[in-house]
C-alpha cells in the first residue's frame, strides 16, 4: 500500500472512529433510524456485489480483482462511500455537535480525494472503466 493510500485510509478511519465514539450509535428519531438502516442495507448490498476478492480499504486495485458494475454499482461507482457518508452524517445529525460535523466534513473531503485517486488507478487497470465513468455517477444517482 502506498503512503498516499495509508494517509487516506488513516484519515478516513480517524474521522469515522471520532464520529462513532463521540455520540449515539443508533439515531433516536424514526426518520433518521430508517435512513440509517437504508444506509446499512446499501453497504451490505455493495459488499455482497463487490465480493471478498475485490474488497479492501486501500484504493489500490487488488491483485486478481475484477471490475464490478452490477448491484448498486449500476447506479453509482462508489456505493460503499455513499453509504459510509450517509451513515456518518446521520450519526452527526442524530447527536449534533459542531466538532462531529467538522469530522464529517474531513471524512467527506478525504473520501472525495480517495475516490479521485482510486479512479485514476481503476482507469489504468480496467479498459472499460472510462465508459463506466461516463454512464454512472460517483456517489448520488443522477446528481454526482
Amino acid at each position: 500500500m502506498s503512503l498516499r493510500s495509508r494517509i487516506l485510509v488513516a484519515v478516513q478511519l480517524a474521522a469515522i472512529v471520532f464520529i462513532i465514539a463521540s455520540g449515539s450509535i443508533l439515531p433516536r428519531q424514526p426518520v433518521l433510524l430508517g435512513m440509517f438502516l437504508a444506509g446499512i442495507g446499501l453497504l451490505f448490498w455493495a459488499v455482497a456485489s463487490l465480493r471478498l476478492r475485490n474488497l479492501q480499504a486501500a484504493p489500490e486495485v487488488k491483485k486478481g480483482a475484477v471490475m464490478v458494475s452490477n448491484g448498486p454499482y449500476r447506479f453509482v461507482r462508489h456505493p460503499m462511500y455513499t453509504s459510509g457518508l450517509l451513515i456518518c452524517l446521520l450519526w452527526v445529525i442524530g447527536d449534533f455537535t459542531w466538532l462531529r460535523l467538522a469530522a464529517w466534513i474531513v471524512l467527506l473531503t478525504d473520501l472525495l480525494a480517495k475516490m479521485r485517486y482510486e479512479e485514476s488507478l481503476l482507469l489504468k487497470a480496467y479498459p472499460d472503466y472510462e465508459e463506466y465513468q461516463h454512464k454512472t455517477r460517483r456517489l448520488l444517482p443522477f446528481i454526482y
